[in-house]
């Protein structure tokens, strides 16, 4: 672009709605901008990033908690009725669209010593 502009203005080219001087000025303005444009796309990139690995840690978190008070759950009632949203959100299978189905309490289940 640059020889361009300088063959043009040493051989005295002048061409309608074209300008050799407006061509050089917007070749400045996008020199000015490339390395913004790239500290943006880096920086976009780095947020992406951590905004993935936060939502895998709170992911994870959230499992491990559903584990845990799912367990707890087996010998709670009332723990059952308040997880019941989470029960139905980590089913498994097919789900049928519609109202969530009325929560029944599962009945503890008393451990058996097993033969050793």
């Amino acid at each position: 672009m640059a020889l361009l502009s300088k063959l043009a203005e040493e051989r005295g080219i002048v061409l309608p709605d074209i300008s050799v001087a407006e061509m050089t000025a917007s070749l400045t303005v996008a020199k000015m901008l490339r390395p913004l444009a790239d500290t943006t796309r880096q920086m976009q990139q780095r947020l992406d990033d951590t905004i993935t690995n936060a939502q895998s840690d709170c992911w994870w978190t959230a499992t491990t908690l559903y584990t845990a008070l799912a367990r707890i759950a087996e010998g709670s009632p009332d723990l059952q009725v308040a997880l019941q949203p989470a029960f139905s959100f980590f089913a498994r299978g097919k789900r049928k669209k519609g109202p969530a189905p009325p929560v029944t309490p599962v009945t503890p289940v008393t451990p058996t010593k097993s033969a050793a």
